[in-house]
């Protein structure tokens, strides 16, 4: 079963117009073939038809039956399709940026939530800029061990990854001192902060973090903490 919140489920469904009982514009075939191709699953089995025969049910029992890597591998496999066959739009642009902040938490496996913001509603504060617009096509390339906080190896997914250049801008505008870098590192990337030293300044830490964390993880644990600082930096963020 996944983490999926309700709160979480209602973003998906209002993005991929889940209300008429379809899936974006997937046809009962070319539905199929994409949960096949992106994590050998037959959607159209017994398995996935508690909740009705519709497409849309038939995601919706997914979501519920299946563990998170793999319902997140397949939200940003469909996050990804959204882009490809959607007319952007404020309020879609707005949407897919916590869509897919929620899938790459999901695909890292952590089960972790934050409840203390909703970041639903602060996320439609969000200009449409062409970064947040973007898709990432680029394909996940491994793993750190699991003590760093590193999302786990995910054949053929795509993880938002932003380049190194933003994740650094972030690092400096979230955390104003080496105290909140510490603690979030100790929270996250114990390996990490193990490798600080006496005397280190914080580009020396920066470069610590960003030479040994997965950009996509780092992106993931920074949207998932800091949700108004992601929103407030949000155009100044671009991917790879």
């Amino acid at each position: 079963m996944s983490s999926l919140l309700p709160i979480e489920k209602n973003k998906f469904e209002r993005l991929f117009g889940m209300s008429t009982g379809y899936v974006l514009n997937f046809s009962d075939t070319t539905f199929a073939q994409f949960f096949f191709e992106v994590a050998e699953i037959d959607i159209h089995s017994n398995k996935y038809i508690g909740s009705g025969t519709s497409k849309a049910n038939k995601l919706r029992s997914f979501w519920h039956i299946e563990p998170d890597a793999i319902v997140g591998k397949v939200l940003l496999a469909l996050l990804d399709r959204w882009v490809e066959t959607s007319d952007p739009n404020p309020d879609g642009s707005a949407l897919l940026l916590q869509c897919r902040g929620v899938a790459a938490r999901l695909a890292a496996g952590t089960g972790e939530t934050d409840r203390t913001t909703d970041a639903a509603q602060l996320a439609e504060q969000i200009p449409p800029t062409p970064e947040n617009r973007r898709a990432n096509s680029t394909p996940f390339r491994g793993a750190e061990p699991t003590s760093s906080g590193a999302l786990p190896a995910t054949s053929g997914t795509a993880i938002p990854r932003p380049t190194l250049a933003s994740l650094r801008r972030l690092l400096t505008e979230i955390f104003r001192s080496d105290t909140d870098l510490d603690a979030f590192c100790i929270d996250h990337f114990s390996t990490v902060y193990q490798r600080f030293t006496t005397g280190m300044n914080r580009i020396q830490k920066h470069n610590e973090i960003l030479v040994i964390v997965d950009a996509a993880t780092l992106f993931a644990r920074l949207s998932q903490q800091y949700p108004e600082d992601l929103i407030r930096l949000s155009a100044c963020i671009e991917y790879e």
